[in-house]
């Protein structure tokens, strides 16, 4: 019976570009990683409560492995952020006005400077503003998705 053989142009060229293709998967990855967390944390910072600008200055992003997994954070380490995100009192977890621990009056400095002085108050409504963060990355995903996509055409050069 006789022998049918062919070859296959570009075989060569194919095995070497998918030689490298779990680097590239890696590298696009992380890529694809950092553009969403400076997505989400713009977005967060954008959203966050400004008064004196600490809070919003502190919101950064990071990058890291994980074993096998690449992870991204996007955060901040300022105290009293949680109660700006999710909110106090009766707009808070617990939905209760605050109330003095000790003594009957809350006091504190309005902001003209004099002393106001109260039974409860009903707190603060929560800003989501790393939640507006998380947002805005699913709504980008599409376009994320498609630049890590032709990220890895242009590295495996198809």
């Amino acid at each position: 019976m006789p022998e049918l053989t062919a070859d296959i142009e570009g075989l060569q060229e194919l095995r070497a570009r998918f030689a490298n293709s779990p680097m590239v998967m890696r590298e696009a990855a992380h890529d694809t990683l950092e553009v969403a967390t400076f997505v989400a944390e713009g977005a967060a910072k954008e959203a966050a409560p400004i008064d004196k600008g600490i809070l919003r200055g502190s919101i950064h992003s990071e990058i890291h492995n994980e074993g096998m997994e690449t992870v991204g954070v996007v955060g901040t380490n300022i105290e009293y952020a949680p109660y700006q995100e999710f909110g106090t009192g009766i707009y808070g977890p617990t939905g209760t006005p605050i109330t003095p621990k000790r003594g009957k009056f809350l006091v504190f400095q309005s902001k003209g400077g004099g002393l106001v002085f109260a039974r409860s108050v009903s707190g603060s409504r929560p800003r989501r503003f790393m939640a507006k963060g998380l947002q805005a990355v699913r709504s980008n995903m599409g376009k994320i998705n498609d630049a890590a996509i032709q990220a890895v055409k242009k590295k495996l050069r198809f």
